[in-house]
Protein backbone atom coordinates (compact mmCIF):
# COMPACT_ATOMS: atom_id res chain seq x y z
CA UNK A 1 0.00 0.00 0.00
CA UNK A 2 2.47 2.54 1.25
CA UNK A 3 4.66 2.28 -2.57
CA UNK A 4 1.24 2.87 -3.88
CA UNK A 5 0.67 5.74 -2.28
CA UNK A 6 3.86 6.61 -3.51
CA UNK A 7 3.49 6.62 -6.56
CA UNK A 8 0.09 8.50 -6.38
CA UNK A 9 1.99 11.22 -4.42
CA UNK A 10 4.72 11.56 -7.04
CA UNK A 11 2.18 11.81 -9.79
CA UNK A 12 0.12 14.33 -8.15
CA UNK A 13 3.31 16.44 -7.13
CA UNK A 14 4.64 16.00 -10.80
CA UNK A 15 1.18 17.29 -12.51
CA UNK A 16 0.43 20.21 -10.03
CA UNK A 17 4.22 21.11 -11.12
CA UNK A 18 3.34 20.96 -14.56
CA UNK A 19 0.35 22.27 -14.38
CA UNK A 20 1.43 25.50 -12.86
CA UNK A 21 4.36 25.56 -15.05
CA UNK A 22 1.50 25.58 -18.25
CA UNK A 23 -0.05 28.43 -15.94
CA UNK A 24 3.32 30.57 -16.41
CA UNK A 25 3.92 30.03 -19.42
CA UNK A 26 0.54 31.09 -20.89
CA UNK A 27 0.64 33.82 -18.81
CA UNK A 28 4.48 34.93 -20.52
CA UNK A 29 2.73 34.47 -23.80
CA UNK A 30 -0.73 36.21 -23.34
CA UNK A 31 1.86 39.27 -21.51
CA UNK A 32 4.52 38.97 -24.79
CA UNK A 33 1.80 38.80 -27.77
CA UNK A 34 -0.58 41.41 -26.42
CA UNK A 35 2.63 43.85 -26.31
CA UNK A 36 3.48 42.70 -30.05
CA UNK A 37 0.06 43.96 -31.03
CA UNK A 38 0.11 47.23 -29.37
CA UNK A 39 3.83 48.35 -30.70
CA UNK A 40 2.18 46.54 -33.72
CA UNK A 41 -0.72 48.96 -33.57
CA UNK A 42 2.24 52.30 -32.23
CA UNK A 43 4.30 51.76 -35.29
CA UNK A 44 1.18 51.97 -37.82
CA UNK A 45 0.53 55.64 -36.32
CA UNK A 46 4.02 56.04 -36.17
CA UNK A 47 4.43 55.65 -39.84
CA UNK A 48 1.62 57.90 -40.36
CA UNK A 49 3.51 60.99 -38.75
CA UNK A 50 5.84 60.40 -41.90
CA UNK A 51 3.47 62.15 -43.99
CA UNK A 52 4.24 65.52 -42.53
CA UNK A 53 8.56 65.34 -42.45
CA UNK A 54 10.09 66.15 -45.43
CA UNK A 55 12.06 64.05 -46.74
CA UNK A 56 13.89 62.80 -50.30
CA UNK A 57 13.34 59.29 -49.37
CA UNK A 58 11.17 57.70 -52.38
CA UNK A 59 10.30 54.72 -50.12
CA UNK A 60 8.61 57.31 -47.79
CA UNK A 61 6.22 59.11 -50.34
CA UNK A 62 2.80 59.98 -49.26
CA UNK A 63 1.55 57.07 -52.03
CA UNK A 64 3.85 54.42 -50.07
CA UNK A 65 2.97 55.36 -46.94
CA UNK A 66 -0.52 55.48 -47.34
CA UNK A 67 -0.34 51.55 -48.76
CA UNK A 68 2.07 50.70 -46.24
CA UNK A 69 -0.19 51.80 -43.55
CA UNK A 70 -3.29 49.81 -45.07
CA UNK A 71 -0.88 46.69 -45.41
CA UNK A 72 0.51 47.13 -41.87
CA UNK A 73 -2.76 47.72 -40.60
CA UNK A 74 -4.35 44.72 -41.87
CA UNK A 75 -1.09 42.39 -40.48
CA UNK A 76 -1.70 43.71 -37.43
CA UNK A 77 -5.49 42.79 -37.47
CA UNK A 78 -5.31 39.44 -38.44
CA UNK A 79 -2.25 38.38 -36.01
CA UNK A 80 -4.34 40.21 -33.24
CA UNK A 81 -7.71 37.68 -34.12
CA UNK A 82 -5.06 34.41 -34.37
CA UNK A 83 -3.55 35.60 -31.15
CA UNK A 84 -7.19 36.39 -29.82
CA UNK A 85 -8.33 32.69 -30.79
CA UNK A 86 -5.65 31.34 -29.20
CA UNK A 87 -7.48 32.07 -25.35
CA UNK A 88 -3.81 32.88 -23.42
CA UNK A 89 -5.27 34.22 -20.29
CA UNK A 90 -8.07 31.73 -20.24
CA UNK A 91 -6.00 28.63 -20.49
CA UNK A 92 -3.84 30.31 -18.02
CA UNK A 93 -6.52 30.65 -15.88
CA UNK A 94 -7.89 27.28 -16.05
CA UNK A 95 -4.41 25.78 -15.66
CA UNK A 96 -3.68 27.68 -12.66
CA UNK A 97 -6.88 26.67 -11.02
CA UNK A 98 -6.47 22.77 -11.68
CA UNK A 99 -3.26 23.11 -9.90
CA UNK A 100 -4.78 24.96 -6.58
CA UNK A 101 -7.57 21.94 -6.53
CA UNK A 102 -4.51 19.35 -7.20
CA UNK A 103 -2.25 21.50 -4.76
CA UNK A 104 -5.18 20.17 -1.98
CA UNK A 105 -4.84 16.51 -2.41
CA UNK A 106 -0.93 16.74 -2.41
CA UNK A 107 -1.37 18.44 0.68
CA UNK A 108 -3.70 16.00 2.04
CA UNK A 109 -0.86 13.07 1.03
CA UNK A 110 1.89 14.82 2.30
CA UNK A 111 0.59 15.24 5.67
CA UNK A 112 0.87 11.26 6.03
CA UNK A 113 4.07 11.51 4.72
CA UNK A 114 5.00 13.93 7.47
CA UNK A 115 3.37 12.05 10.10
CA UNK A 116 3.90 8.66 8.84
CA UNK A 117 0.48 7.94 9.20
CA UNK A 118 -1.09 4.99 7.79
CA UNK A 119 -3.28 5.77 4.43
CA UNK A 120 -6.17 3.67 4.58
CA UNK A 121 -7.61 2.41 1.35
CA UNK A 122 -10.96 4.39 1.09
CA UNK A 123 -8.77 7.43 1.83
CA UNK A 124 -6.61 6.78 -0.72
CA UNK A 125 -9.25 5.53 -3.29
CA UNK A 126 -11.21 9.09 -2.44
CA UNK A 127 -7.96 11.22 -3.27
CA UNK A 128 -7.56 8.72 -6.51
CA UNK A 129 -11.08 9.63 -7.74
CA UNK A 130 -10.86 13.29 -6.85
CA UNK A 131 -7.85 13.73 -8.87
CA UNK A 132 -9.21 12.02 -12.02
CA UNK A 133 -12.19 13.84 -11.67
CA UNK A 134 -9.91 17.20 -11.39
CA UNK A 135 -8.22 16.24 -14.64
CA UNK A 136 -11.53 15.49 -16.69
CA UNK A 137 -12.57 18.72 -15.71
CA UNK A 138 -10.09 20.54 -17.31
CA UNK A 139 -9.86 19.97 -21.47
CA UNK A 140 -6.49 21.40 -21.54
CA UNK A 141 -3.56 19.45 -20.71
CA UNK A 142 -0.26 20.81 -19.89
CA UNK A 143 2.91 19.94 -22.27
CA UNK A 144 5.73 18.03 -22.10
CA UNK A 145 7.14 20.78 -22.11
CA UNK A 146 5.77 21.94 -19.10
CA UNK A 147 7.31 18.64 -17.00
CA UNK A 148 10.33 18.55 -18.56
CA UNK A 149 10.48 22.28 -17.32
CA UNK A 150 9.56 20.97 -13.82
CA UNK A 151 12.03 18.26 -13.74
CA UNK A 152 14.54 20.58 -14.15
CA UNK A 153 13.28 22.90 -11.57
CA UNK A 154 13.61 19.46 -9.12
CA UNK A 155 16.90 17.95 -11.05
CA UNK A 156 17.98 16.55 -8.14
CA UNK A 157 14.89 14.54 -7.90
CA UNK A 158 15.48 13.36 -11.50
CA UNK A 159 19.39 12.87 -11.35
CA UNK A 160 18.98 9.93 -13.97
CA UNK A 161 16.99 11.79 -16.48
CA UNK A 162 20.11 13.38 -17.82
CA UNK A 163 19.14 16.81 -16.79
CA UNK A 164 22.68 18.57 -16.70
CA UNK A 165 23.55 21.99 -18.30
CA UNK A 166 23.85 21.29 -21.68
CA UNK A 167 20.19 19.97 -21.63
CA UNK A 168 18.93 23.37 -19.62
CA UNK A 169 20.45 25.23 -22.41
CA UNK A 170 18.88 22.94 -25.26
CA UNK A 171 15.59 23.05 -23.66
CA UNK A 172 15.44 27.04 -23.09
CA UNK A 173 16.20 27.74 -26.64
CA UNK A 174 13.63 25.07 -27.77
CA UNK A 175 11.12 26.73 -25.77
CA UNK A 176 12.07 30.01 -27.31
CA UNK A 177 12.22 29.48 -30.52
CA UNK A 178 8.88 27.13 -30.41
CA UNK A 179 6.92 29.84 -28.71
CA UNK A 180 8.22 32.90 -28.29
CA UNK A 181 10.47 34.42 -31.12
CA UNK A 182 7.78 35.21 -33.46
CA UNK A 183 6.45 37.68 -31.03
CA UNK A 184 9.70 39.44 -30.35
CA UNK A 185 10.43 39.14 -34.27
CA UNK A 186 7.09 41.04 -34.36
CA UNK A 187 8.28 43.85 -32.06
CA UNK A 188 11.90 44.88 -33.32
CA UNK A 189 11.68 43.88 -37.13
CA UNK A 190 9.58 46.77 -37.82
CA UNK A 191 11.50 49.49 -36.26
CA UNK A 192 14.94 47.71 -37.75
CA UNK A 193 13.41 47.68 -41.20
CA UNK A 194 11.99 51.30 -41.05
CA UNK A 195 16.07 52.24 -39.99
CA UNK A 196 16.73 50.55 -42.85
CA UNK A 197 14.90 52.58 -45.29
CA UNK A 198 15.94 55.96 -43.29
CA UNK A 199 19.46 55.77 -43.64
CA UNK A 200 19.36 54.84 -47.73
Amino acid sequence: MNEQVKRWYKKVWMTRGARFNAFRRYEKLHSISNLSISLLTAYVIILNLFVYIDTDNKVLSDNNITILTIVFSTITLVIGLEISSRNYKTKAIRFHDCGIELANIYNQLSKHFDSNSEVTQDVFDNLIEEYNSIIAKYAFNHSEDDLIKFKIQNESEFEGDGIDFFFKAWFRLKVFFKSELIYYVMMILPPVLLMMILTK
